[in-house]
């Protein structure tokens, strides 16, 4: 039975994990393209700037797939999750558009984020671009969902490849045609992710989802605003992580440097912690039938990602990837490798932390995930204004205090988790109860 399961789970969980490094990849795609526009530095800071911004936002929509898979269980909640998902993308723009289109809103941001001047104007222009996106993003977040809870990830992992081939090509059209950076990241990004929504919505009309059990049919907004505001504010203060770090580095000498150095690290940290976060669609699928097989198969996978980061870290193949292949030298290579070797303690931290995440969603009691993800944004803000004051704020302290955020947010969760065992009255609810 045990090997029928782990057989089960390798089908489910390995083509996820491609799925996320494709995604990850089109990051590292666009870098790459970036370094190598005149001003590389400057281009990889503005984007780093603008897309923690605009995931600032778009983070809330992290957890629709799996919102999804939990509880659109039959036509009727299949259409309460839609019309839901969709009222909070476009719930969503609006603040990006108000950035991008009203100057009190634009000076206020700007204010915000201690965003230097020369830079500010193709921050914005990204935004103006990318607000849209998130109500596209929302759409193919439940489609995702859907495809999910048929179990057909594998479908998901080729409509990723066409988005990144969608992407690539878009950049070298921009590039061959001297488009401005921030056009050329803009255009791609948005033609990919339409082309991915009508590829994924078509996928998931294929089949006949199947039905679950009779109380899913009154699924009511206010059941899935109560499972899903936690969750998206978990998302939400994982995205504020870096905008809360890059608004106290922007007041540093050295802030263009340090910034680009950091988004280079985190993209590639997230080569390791993206797969480990694949687990919560394990849990959400597997975790009520199977909750201990699948704790043991996530941390057999996570001790292997780990031991690979390291290797890339610690030997020559990290000054490798971020010289050759993305093109990067002298402080920014120097800073994204030694932040680097600090992030290789993210994803067995991360796996501690999913496990309880886990394990509250399959309960619908998440509310223990918001007060974490609070949390660790306070601890990262309070460190980074620590740091800034003592002279200390550089890469390698942004660095860890990113991990100590994480290491706080697991240890919430598993409080949190505690004190849901010992009131198992208020557990998982139906939404007739």
């Amino acid at each position: 039975m045990a090997r029928k399961f782990n057989l089960r789970y390798h089908a489910f969980y390995w083509p996820l994990v491609l799925t996320g490094l494709v995604i990850l990849l089109e990051s590292q795609i666009q870098n790459a393209f970036l370094a190598r526009y005149p001003g590389g530095a400057a281009n990889l800071a503005t984007f780093a700037l603008a897309v923690s911004s605009f995931q600032l936002l778009n983070a809330f929509l992290v957890f629709v797939p799996q919102t999804v898979t939990l509880l659109a269980r039959c036509p009727r909640s299949r259409r309460t999750c839609f019309r839901f998902v969709l009222s909070a993308g476009i719930l969503l723009s609006a603040p990006l558009l108000t950035i991008g289109f009203i100057p009190p809103g634009t000076r206020l941001f700007a204010h915000i984020m201690r965003i230097p001047p020369e830079i500010l104007p193709n921050v914005v222009r990204y935004l103006q671009w990318m607000a849209p996106l998130l109500i596209v993003n929302a759409t193919r977040h439940y489609y995702t969902g859907i495809l999910i809870r048929m179990g057909r990830t594998r479908i998901l992992t080729l409509l990723n490849v066409v988005h990144l081939l969608t992407l690539v090509a878009i950049l070298i059209i921009g590039r061959a045609r001297v488009w401005p950076a921030i056009v050329t990241v803009a255009v791609g990004t948005i033609a990919a992710n339409l082309v991915h929504l009508a590829l994924v919505s078509a996928a998931a009309a294929e089949k006949r989802l199947p039905e679950s059990e009779s109380p899913w049919q009154k699924l009511r907004y206010r059941d899935i605003l109560a499972f899903f505001w936690p969750v998206a504010l978990t998302s939400g203060m994982f995205a504020m992580c870096r905008p809360v770090m890059y608004s106290y580095i922007n007041r540093t000498a050295m802030a263009l440097t340090t910034v680009a150095a950091l988004r280079l690290a985190f993209d590639v940290t997230m080569f390791f912690q993206n797969p480990v976060n694949q687990f919560r669609h394990m849990f959400t699928t597997f975790g009520e039938e199977d909750p201990d097989g699948v704790r043991r198969f996530m941390f057999r996978i996570t001790y292997g990602f780990t031991a690979v980061m390291l290797l890339l870290a610690f030997s020559p193949l990290g000054r490798l990837l971020f010289h050759r292949v993305i093109g990067v030298e002298g402080a920014v290579l120097e800073q994204a490798i030694q932040a680097l070797r600090i992030l290789c303690l993210g994803p067995l931290t991360i796996a501690v932390r999913n496990l309880y995440h886990g394990q509250m969603m399959i309960r619908r009691r998440t509310r223990g995930m918001a007060v974490g993800g609070t949390l660790r944004v306070t601890v990262i803000a309070f460190l980074a204004w620590s740091f800034y004051r003592l002279g200390w704020l550089n890469h390698q302290t942004s660095a860890l205090m990113l991990i100590c955020g994480f290491a706080v947010e697991a240890l919430v969760s598993r409080l949190a988790m505690i004190h849901l065992r010992r009131r198992p009255s208020r557990g998982a609810r139906s939404p007739e109860t």
